[in-house]
């Protein structure tokens, strides 16, 4: 397969989304976005502002082989045969997946702090900017007050002095 407009006339890989091209080859999401930014792999924004990737065909059989190992991995394990070395990766792929669950709960209890001490901040700004409009509208009505004073003494002072004298 091969596009007629390719200057190398390179076979064109299917574009997946990233969450995709991570699980076709095994990798993290941001391991296939470094990727990207080193140029191993291609990449173009698709119209809905997502990544869309072109993963090689190399990339994916060893994801292929991958699942292959996992399945017989599965397998002598619902049989009860496996090997002392994948007994050890399981225990490690078990403890790293633990830490991660726990690193990610410790990141969900600090986010929830995070957004209850932005929440109780921001009713103290909401009080405190009724509070602010409370006092605006009161210094506005003495304001027009004393403007309506003021007023009255101009028309007043303005009158000829024989006027307010004889009243």
């Amino acid at each position: 397969m091969t596009e007629p407009g390719d200057r190398n006339d390179r076979p064109v890989a299917p574009l997946m989304t990233l969450s995709e091209a991570a699980a076709a080859t095994g990798r993290q999401p941001e391991s296939i976005r470094t990727l990207i930014r080193r140029g191993k792999i291609q990449a173009r924004k698709g119209n809905d502002g997502r990544w869309l990737v072109e993963v090689p065909a190399e990339m994916r059989r060893q994801a292929d082989d991958r699942s292959a190992d996992m399945s017989v991995t599965a397998h002598d394990r619902a049989v009860g045969e496996f090997p002392t070395g994948d007994d050890r990766a399981v225990d490690r792929s078990v403890g790293y997946l633990s830490g991660r669950v726990t690193e990610l709960e410790v990141a969900a209890v600090e986010l929830r702090l995070d957004a209850e001490h932005w929440r109780e901040r921001a009713e103290q700004e909401a009080l405190a900017r009724a509070r602010a409009e409370g006092r605006l509208e009161a210094v506005e009505q003495t304001h027009a007050a004393e403007m309506a004073a003021l007023r009255e003494l101009i028309t007043e002072l303005r009158r000829p002095w024989w006027r307010r004298l004889l009243g």
